[in-house]
């Protein structure tokens, strides 16, 4: 396994909801905008179940 060594800034983004609890799927486009612009060059995303989980099926 190769690994490569990460450089530039690695944001850990919020993810966007609305008032429902949903996640907010329209807003990520311009969310991808706003970091690429403040020079963001990758993403750690984390994943926390709480009281449900996502699933990009349903």
């Amino acid at each position: 396994m190769i690994f490569e060594k990460l450089q530039g800034l690695i944001a850990a983004p919020f993810t966007p909801m609305d008032s429902n609890g949903a996640i907010n799927l329209n807003i990520i486009p311009d969310y991808y905008s706003f970091l690429k612009h403040n020079k963001v060059t990758g993403a750690f995303i984390l994943r926390i179940n709480r009281r449900r989980s996502f699933n990009v099926d349903r």
